[in-house]
């Protein structure tokens, strides 16, 4: 019975070691486009699509952001050229424990092991963050946040199991070494009543994975018992009539939300040349 034991557990870690290994070289997969300079697109009066995809695949800037910060920015090649040197550069990570031995997240690091922090582009309160950087065991499940206030560089989040749901800072998502940002297609009232329900019955709840195993939709549940990550970010607009689930299914991921039809993309960043999970 002990040899059985043992050669189980030899067998157990040695497919969990090639797993491992095939993470890591798939995850690895930061593809750049070859440069264009961008100094005609960012001088056009008006973009039109082929621009906007130009741009995307330059620096990870979406349609939104590119649209913003052209009417805003009075540098804006300047800023479209540093996005696009920020992409450019080799995205070197190294994987770090949340939770030993079990949690990980993949972060950006420079030459010196130091961290290496993304630029983002100007937030909106109401946006999605999404990183597909953490991982649990084997299971890449990712994380998920709810900027609550952009001027302050604030978001809702639910970090792991043994925590509870908190307002934390924007600054640290800029260390993950994929990042997604997403806007709702909403208007601005819709928007607010999102946040302010998050405000009032998402802070401070447990984190719990099975959240929605029996009940997912908890607007009627005061005060809500247990969320976790992506459920927080869901049930915030699900309680304004939003569905971001893509498939319905009782466990809404990262992965589901980013797929939504109702965002659209902020930025992206080592998610590949699409900008999709």
């Amino acid at each position: 019975m002990g040899k059985k034991i043992f050669w189980s557990i030899f067998a157990l870690l040695f497919v969990l070691f090639w797993v491992e290994i095939f993470d890591s070289l798939s995850f690895a997969d930061h593809r750049t486009a070859p440069f264009v300079d961008l100094k005609a697109v960012a001088e056009k009066a008006e973009l039109q699509e082929a621009d906007y995809k130009l741009i995307f695949s330059q620096t990870g800037l979406g349609r939104v952001a590119v649209d913003d910060l052209k009417a805003s920015d009075e540098n804006f090649y300047q800023t479209l050229a540093s996005f696009q040197q920020q992409k450019r550069l080799p995205a070197t990570y190294e994987r770090r424990y949340l939770f030993f031995p079990t949690t990980t997240a993949d972060v950006l690091v420079n030459d010196e092991g130091d961290f290496r922090t993304l630029t983002i582009p100007p937030l909106k309160d109401g946006d999605v963050l999404l990183t597909k950087s953490t991982k649990t065991l084997v299971y890449r499940h990712g994380h998920a946040a709810l900027v609550t206030d952009a001027e302050r560089g604030a978001a809702m989040e639910a970090m792991m199991i043994g925590t509870v749901s908190a307002q934390t800072s924007v600054d640290s998502w800029g260390s993950y070494a994929t990042l997604m940002v997403l806007r709702p297609k909403t208007k601005a009232e819709q928007t607010k009543k999102a946040l302010n329900f998050a405000g009032r019955n998402l802070l401070h709840v447990p984190y719990h994975l099975f959240a929605g195993f029996m009940n997912k939709d908890k607007s009627n549940v005061v005060p809500v018992n247990y969320t976790y990550c992506s459920h927080l970010v869901w049930q915030a607009y699900k309680a304004t009539g939003l569905d971001l689930d893509t498939d319905g299914g009782w466990l809404v991921s990262p992965c589901d939300i980013s797929a939504s039809s109702d965002l659209e993309v902020v930025f992206s960043y080592g998610f590949g040349e699409d900008g999709k999970w």
